[in-house]
């Protein structure tokens, strides 16, 4: 009866809680992210060097999101936030990142943006639902 209970204990602590499959770690290494219908391409070029660029690249159902500056949109990724669009050349960080160069975060521990960033996008700064990005790709 033990062993039984002692099973039964084991099991309920190593099950998942409710919603955790959903948490994914927030990438700020290179690489293609993969959650249901999201996929989220980061890219670093020339890392701790002057010309550090990095890029990130997100979609849903196999569609480019796009955004205006500033926007942030929450994700499987984590927060993430539209810098200049990510086929721009050269060093800076564009597209949907929450890691800017040289590895400095784009958002503190409670989500907020850190406050250099958000000094610099002012106004720019909003948080949009992923219906309303939709919409925007759509041009409405």
């Amino acid at each position: 009866m033990k062993f039984i209970l002692c099973l039964f204990v084991a099991l309920l602590v190593s099950a998942p809680l409710p919603g955790a499959s959903d948490v994914l770690p927030v990438p700020t290494q290179p690489g293609e992210y993969s959650s249901g219908p999201w996929t989220y391409s980061y890219t670093i070029q020339a890392k701790a060097t002057r010309s550090e660029g990095r890029r990130g690249r997100l979609t849903y159902k196999g569609v480019e999101l796009r955004a205006p500056l500033g926007t942030i949109l929450v994700t499987p990724f984590g927060r993430l936030i539209q810098l200049l669009p990510p086929e721009i050349k050269g060093w800076g960080t564009g597209g949907w990142v929450n890691t800017l160069t040289y590895d400095q975060p784009a958002f503190k521990a409670d989500g907020t943006l850190t406050d250099d960033l958000a000094k610099e996008l002012g106004d720019k700064v909003k948080e949009l639902d992923l219906d309303r990005v939709l919409e925007l790709n759509r041009g409405k």
